[in-house]
């Protein structure tokens, strides 16, 4: 294995490296939910004060909304799963 290597790789396995990526990576997911939460809230609440929109309609855009938060939340514990499985994490390149 070429120095710089073994070095990339001493750097991505290290403790700081790893804290790091997994602090900046949770700030982003929990900042990204909490602003997408607030918009869709801030959007019920306006459409459900407008009488002149229809309830099929107010309905069909809940059910939108709802089906994407079950999505996004499906994304990341698959994402989460997936890499505390890794296959491949005893072997060398």
């Amino acid at each position: 294995m070429a120095p710089e290597n073994r070095q990339t790789d001493r750097h991505r396995l290290s403790t700081y490296a790893r804290v790091e990526r997994f602090t900046g990576g949770l700030l982003l997911a929990v900042g990204t939910i909490l602003l997408i939460f607030d918009s869709l809230l801030e959007g019920f609440r306006s459409m459900a004060a407008d009488a002149s929109i229809p309830f099929g309609y107010k309905l069909a855009v809940l059910g939108v909304a709802v089906g994407l938060v079950v999505l996004l939340i499906s994304v990341f514990r698959e994402q989460l799963f997936f890499r505390n499985h890794e296959r491949y994490k005893d072997i060398e390149r």
